[in-house]
């Protein structure tokens, strides 16, 4: 921020290290043609052309659909950061080396299963989907952030936050992690949530409670999957599979439930039909 607009960069530095302490090290090279004093802001994740205009300014976004990385953790993509601006003195043949801070946007939630009480519900249940939602509260959507002071200007606000969890998770070791914009919930408000498996819907709704998701906070909530959740089991569709033997053709049909294969290893017992 010394020249004007023309001379502003939206540049990823990609991490070189990370000590012992958890201090990382990053590098990259910005263009620039101006020398002596400037400043330098620093955001997290980089995002192509999210710059704009203004050195301060820069166009970010919580998804409303999120995804877990195959390790466990939260989407990457939504945990937002900003760094302490860094005053600079440059010349045509600098190298910066410089030092800065960075602080967190968000709130990260994790929910797991306390326990399971209703029939038909196992903690095998393989897990797909975990939803979040509070009408009339702003968990995602898109922002501008101010890299001067990390005040974020939601101009796209969404109530709620859906997540795809890694593979082969189940009820019974639920651990998925949400990232939300920081939000008061009061004892009016209502908060559904939802955990999709393979098999059922789970839905259940809090309220008369006040929780801070605030700024920086893991928030943990533990389901217990209980009478009073709404327990929806997915409908069995049908559906037609061909099978060829011996160039000879016959049509089998099968109730299969959501994406569950069909193994090479299925045996098929054939009744020949009257001529």
């Amino acid at each position: 921020d010394a020249v004007g607009a023309e001379a502003l960069r939206n540049v990823p530095l990609t991490a070189t290290s990370v000590d012992t302490e958890g201090v990382a090290s990053f590098s990259g090279a910005v263009a620039s043609s101006w020398t002596g004093s400037g400043t330098l802001y620093a955001y997290y994740p980089y995002k192509e052309g999210a710059g704009t205009s203004d050195a301060t300014l820069v166009n970010g976004e919580i998804p409303a659909e999120q995804t877990m990385t195959s390790e466990g953790s939260f989407d990457t993509a939504a945990a937002y950061m900003v760094g302490m601006p860094i005053e600079v003195e440059s010349s045509s043949a600098t190298k910066l080396d410089v030092t800065t801070k960075f602080r967190q946007l968000n709130c990260f939630v994790n929910l797991s299963c306390k326990a399971i009480e209703v029939e038909g519900v196992s903690a095998d249940d393989v897990v797909e989907t975990v939803r979040l939602r509070v009408e009339g509260k702003c968990l995602a959507g898109g922002f501008l952030l101010n890299l001067a002071t990390g005040e974020c200007e939601f101009s796209e606000p969404t109530d709620g936050v859906s997540v795809a969890v890694p593979n082969g998770m189940t009820l019974g070791n639920l651990s998925a992690w949400i990232v939300v914009n920081p939000f008061e919930l009061t004892e009016g408000d209502q908060m559904v949530v939802e955990v999709e498996t393979a098999d059922h819907i789970i839905r259940k709704y809090i309220s008369g409670r006040n929780i801070n998701f605030g700024i920086r906070q893991v928030i943990t909530l533990n389901l217990s999957v209980d009478s009073s959740c709404e327990i929806t089991p997915k409908v069995k569709t049908p559906r037609t599979v061909t099978y060829t033997l011996a160039d000879k053709s016959i049509v089998v049909e099968e109730a299969l439930q959501g994406a569950h294969p069909i193994t090479h290893e299925a045996q098929l017992h054939i009744v020949p039909l009257a001529q």
